[in-house]
């Protein structure tokens, strides 16, 4: 995959016996769908001379030949033009080595190019690509109408080697949102910088935990994305350490894409894994790695042969030096990370609207952080909230002895003063929202345990977003009291309705929460009749208050009576359980609140939120 504007310079045709051109072959893709015999009948009649190519020569690529490096390195460059100079700055892409691939790619003449690049601004300008051997260089060459008839004889390998060589790298990369509006050719050059992998079934792409440095796209043949019990591991909500499902499903999530979705969570071939998604031809997988040096968050293997294109990082970030996209690739990153923090049930993300959600995405920072960086100290100004995407924080505070003083000290002394840790936060939890809400300083030191991936939001951006979201001030306020906490905040809250509801099932009294519940909906609904509501209202009563009810509630003689007068006159009052209601929340907190304050669920609600708690 590469390209070339040819020129006059004296390359060395020379023939190579058969056994060497088999030997080279063998390094490339090709072998995987050949046996021996086929690919030296490949060989023999399609791979028919080579080029010698001396040390700094320019190399013509035609239209009607494929080339395979047998050995030596090829550089990779396009031209930049300057806006204040008429001299033309040759830009680094990459390298090509042996086994790798190279043909021509439709790009515009040189003399069309320097003609209209004067008018162009520097982002338009890139649109050939300069292919220079960097040592002696011997490529072979395939003539692709003899590699047409001998497909022709070998109609099973047609579909895998034209795969090889006709498909559309453009076409692919295209379709990484990342890279929607990149122009075609600069799309052209980054195809030309790619390279084939081929793979046998049953292979190992990366592991789990290992370090990334690569894209991959699939071309032909399936890959399965897997999860094992090692490096993330799922957990159950409200430990202090490790990550819960949600944080595991959005760690993972960034590590691969389907374009059509066609996700699994279903059974690999390894009972230790979990098959969570089959990958086909135009899915691609690891583009993490091209943004953030963060370990692999799952496993990639073959389920059959598969030919994959790669984008090197490193490659990666060369093409971003002539193609200045950085910026609206950050863009879209950002809205893949919000978008996936919006559909895990994220409780303060809850209920805000889909526009606050698109303003969050301008309004974001995306923060790498290194194993020990600290996000902010103890006794900073408070300016940003942070949302973890990937890894995990610590958090700590300074011993009462330890307090005061001045936060201006460099990161190696946080931890030699005397603190106490708070816990540790991970993937879909947030922090630092506190400082925010009170005009306060940082009340701990929030550190990167490991490589983490945070979103930050100023100050402004938050007030605006979250200010008139009413799960996120719950939230927040619960943030704040903590054990002082009464029952209407958590009742006001969905997981903390959740977790009391559980605590009173223990108890066999969850007929007090399901009628608070439902009085409290039937005070707010609309209702398309009267004789709805009134249906609605005699359903209620003959389910928790009549005293024949098998979920009876304990409500004074009184106002039972009075509801029941009310429905027998079929009136409708949308107010008219109310009192009924505050009767059950006054018992709830005689007999229930205090109890469920000591409990377990009480201590995994403030864990599943994140809230720390001494």
């Amino acid at each position: 995959m590469g390209g070339a504007v040819s020129t006059k310079r004296s390359i060395n045709i020379t023939r190579l016996k058969v056994g060497e051109r088999v030997q080279y072959l063998k390094c490339t893709p090709f072998f995987l769908y050949m046996s021996t015999d086929i690919l030296h009948e490949f060989a023999k009649e399609c791979f028919t001379s080579a080029l010698l190519i001396k040390d700094m020569e320019t190399i013509p690529i035609k239209s009607d030949s494929i080339y395979v490096i047998a050995d030596g390195e090829i550089e990779l460059s396009t031209i930049i033009p300057s806006e204040n100079t008429k001299v033309d700055n040759l830009g680094y892409l990459c390298k090509k080595r042996p086994g790798d691939i190279v043909n021509k790619r439709q790009t515009q003449k040189e003399a069309v190019r320097k003609i209209s690049m004067k008018n162009k601004k520097l982002e338009h300008l890139v649109e050939d690509v300069q292919t220079k051997a960097r040592s002696r260089v011997i490529l072979l060459r395939g003539d692709l109408k003899l590699i047409d008839s001998f497909l022709s004889n070998h109609p099973d390998l047609s579909k895998s080697i034209n795969s090889i060589f006709h498909s559309d790298i453009e076409a692919c990369l295209s379709s990484l949102p990342f890279l929607s509006g990149v122009k075609e050719s600069q799309l052209t050059l980054l195809a030309a910088m790619c390279r084939y992998e081929a793979l046998d079934a049953k292979q190992t792409v990366f592991e789990e935990g290992s370090e990334g440095s690569k894209l991959y796209i699939v071309l032909s043949g399936v890959t399965s994305v897997l999860a094992g019990n090692n490096g993330v591991k799922p957990q159950t909500d409200g430990s202090s350490d490790g990550k819960s499902k949600k944080a595991t499903a959005l760690q993972r999530s960034m590590e691969w894409s389907s374009a059509k979705k066609e996700e699994n969570n279903g059974k690999a071939e390894d009972e230790k894994e979990v098959l969570l998604a089959d990958l086909k031809h135009g899915d691609y997988f690891g583009e993490t790695a091209l943004f953030f040096n963060i370990p692999r968050t799952t496993t990639v293997k073959t389920k059959e042969k598969t030919l994959l294109v790669t984008v090197d990082k490193t490659d990666f970030e060369n093409f971003l030096k002539v193609c200045p996209i950085k910026e609206s690739m950050t863009t879209v990153m950002k809205e893949r990370m919000v978008g996936k923090l919006s559909t895990l049930g994220i409780p303060f993300l809850e209920g805000i609207p889909a526009v606050k959600l698109n303003s969050l995405t301008s309004s974001v920072e995306i923060h790498n952080m290194s194993d020990g960086q600290v996000v902010f100290r103890e006794g900073d100004a408070g300016d940003q909230f942070y949302i973890i995407v990937h890894g995990e924080v610590v958090v700590e505070a300074r011993s009462s002895e330890n307090k005061g003083g001045s936060s201006d000290r460099d990161d190696s002394q946080i931890h030699d003063s005397k603190s106490m840790s708070l816990g540790n936060l991970g993937p879909g939890k947030y922090f630092g929202e506190m400082a925010l809400v009170n005009d306060s300083h940082r009340s701990a030191t929030v550190t990167s345990k490991g490589k983490s991936i945070l979103l930050s939001v100023d100050k402004e951006s938050f007030h605006n977003i979250f200010g008139s979201n009413s799960q996120a001030l719950v939230e927040f306020e619960l943030r704040l009291l903590q054990g002082s906490a009464e029952l209407h905040h958590l009742l006001a809250h969905s997981m903390g309705l959740s977790s009391f509801r559980s605590f009173l099932q223990k108890g066999l009294a969850e007929e007090n929460i399901d009628f608070w519940v439902k009085a409290k909906e039937f005070s707010e609904a609309k209702f398309p009749s009267t004789e709805d509501g009134i249906a609605e209202a005699k359903n209620i009563f003959h389910l928790y208050c009549d005293e024949t009810s098998e979920k009876q509630i304990n409500l004074p003689c009184n106002i039972r009576t009075k509801l029941k007068d009310c429905l027998e006159k079929n009136e409708l009052n949308q107010c008219m359980f109310e009192p009924a209601r505050m009767e059950i929340y006054r018992l709830m907190v005689r007999d229930n609140y205090a109890r469920y304050k000591v409990s377990s669920d009480f201590k995994e609600f403030f864990g599943r939120l994140g809230l720390i708690s001494d």
